[in-house]
């Protein structure tokens, strides 16, 4: 620097960097937000029960797919094996026809005729073994694995005993299916959109306190400054936008309140579906066990009669189609019941004890 005569005078003056820093903090905390804030956090909880509501609901309906196709798969195996046999019946009965033919006590057509009986008892068990292996796919299916084809099964279920029924259970149903819990979270979250959206028209009060430095180096420390601050903002006018998305969260509530009642109908029909599609298995269950009973007498003593020429071909073969037709029946019943079971524990959500 100079004095006024032009001298030195020894100081000197900074000049400006060449390269200036400048570092900056800023840290802002929400002191009041009208509701909106705790409202979106609420809203984002809520719409996590509801996804994982869905989610368990997901898991319930593969379960129950898994059950029916397990199911649908020894309905078959029960089918085969009363193929098998009805195969056998029918070649033991051609050998008895054979053997009368031979002896001169029968005539050639009954001989024919027991071997198309034959013929169709194996036609039977050959589209009784692919029913099988169908089922077996389905099963592997429902899985999502592909299952051997060699493992070992369950033998076949016996009949269903003593199943008793809630005493309310379209009550247990709508509280336990996890879709009218899905339902009842989103309707809260859009209310609570509703509250958020309302909360951007009240004030917003801020404290924000921030630090800046300036220099020519990092981390710069020629200048640096510190500010606290309380900010209070409220938007006066936004064209009616904060009262639209109110009036449009108001209107998505509306909607779920309508999905959960014709959920709520929905349930009540497939409950009730469900356990009339039980009772009615197991009361055809109870019927099929004696028809099955009276079938296999029936055919005992035809065949008896028969060998002693008491009866003919044809009431042989009359009363094992009567057989096999009742055991096919009791097969049927016994897995329809196991179905049904099935599916009234899907109806209920999951929660029927008897399953």
């Amino acid at each position: 620097m100079f004095d006024g005569t032009g001298g030195p005078t020894g100081g000197y003056i900074l000049e400006g960097f060449e390269n200036t820093w400048r570092t900056a903090v800023v840290l802002t905390q929400v002191l009041y937000s009208g509701g909106s804030l705790s409202a979106n956090r609420a809203a984002a909880q809520l719409q996590t029960e509801a996804q994982r509501a869905r989610e368990i609901r997901t898991l319930q309906g593969v379960e129950n797919g898994v059950k029916r196709a397990y199911y649908d798969l020894q309905r078959a195996r029960a089918f085969l094996v009363i193929a098998e046999e009805s195969a056998r019946l029918a070649k033991e009965h051609l050998a008895v026809v054979e053997a009368l033919f031979k002896h001169g006590a029968v005539a050639k057509n009954e001989v024919l005729r027991v071997q198309v009986d034959v013929s169709n008892a194996e036609l039977l068990q050959i589209q009784s073994e692919n029913a099988v292996n169908v089922a077996w796919k389905g099963l592997s299916r429902a899985v999502g694995i592909a299952l051997p084809e060699n493992a070992a099964l369950p033998e076949p279920e016996r009949p269903l005993e003593g199943v008793e029924f809630p005493s309310d259970p379209e009550r247990l149903a709508l509280e336990g299916r996890q879709e009218m819990r899905a339902l009842d979270f989103m309707r809260q979250a859009a209310l609570k959109s509703v509250t958020a959206a309302e909360g951007q028209s009240k004030p917003q009060i801020f404290f924000e306190g921030k630090y800046q430095d300036v220099g020519d180096s990092f981390y710069p420390d020629k200048k640096d400054q510190w500010t606290l601050s309380l900010v209070a903002q409220w938007t006066l006018y936004d064209h009616g936008e904060v009262r639209s998305q109110a009036k449009k969260g108001r209107s998505v509530v509306r909607e779920f309140l309508g999905r959960m009642d014709d959920l709520e109908k929905q349930v009540i029909h497939e409950v009730a579906t469900a356990r009339l599609n039980l009772e009615s298995a197991l009361k055809r269950t109870d019927v099929a066990r004696i028809q099955v009973i009276l079938a296999e007498e029936d055919y005992r003593m035809a065949l008896q009669r028969y060998r002693v020429q008491a009866g003919t071909n044809l009431d042989v073969l009359d009363a094992r189609v009567a057989l096999v037709n009742a055991q096919n029946k009791l097969a049927a019943s016994v897995y329809d019941a196991y179905t049904a079971r099935a599916d009234f524990a899907h109806a209920l959500g999951g929660s029927f004890e008897g399953r």
